[in-house]
């Protein structure tokens, strides 16, 4: 059974996601206003938590309904079925393909330890691989 939400340590619970102003923009355009409407009809029973993905009462998102959000929106877009934190792992490898540095990508995911992001997360492909080994033949004499 997996952990509810309210039983994970202060810093996974109060971990968020620091966008740059860039990205911004894909955010859905209306979701200020519909969360100004939420806020005005709810008063003070609003839950003013500063967070831009809330539930109608302003409260953090339980993780299990994000998943079921998740996986409905995966279905009616005909995307093949795909567990949403494996989305974690393709984010980690896009990066390290997109030659950002382990480091940068360690702080976008939130992880504690480099160690996690490089060993567990980020995954190196047949292209990358065979790219690397190429690229180590040249100093060694090789041909190609």
């Amino acid at each position: 059974m997996g952990r509810r939400s309210g039983s994970y340590p202060p810093e996974l619970r109060e971990r968020a996601v620091r966008m740059v102003a860039e990205v911004r923009p894909e955010y859905p355009s209306d979701r200020p206003h519909k969360q100004d409407a939420d806020r005005m009809k709810l008063g003070s029973a609003w839950a003013s938590t500063g967070l831009v993905f809330t539930t109608r009462t302003g409260k953090p998102i339980e993780p299990r309904n994000f998943v079921r959000s998740f996986a409905r929106i995966r279905d009616s877009n005909g995307i093949r079925e795909i567990r949403l934190h494996a989305i974690r792992h393709t984010t980690a490898s896009l990066l390290k393909d997109l030659g950002v540095p382990a480091r940068d990508t360690q702080i976008i995911l939130g992880h504690a330890h480099i160690s996690t992001t490089q060993q567990i997360y980020t995954h190196v492909d047949e292209a990358a691989r065979r790219e690397a080994l190429l690229r180590l033949n040249k100093p060694l004499g090789g041909t190609t």
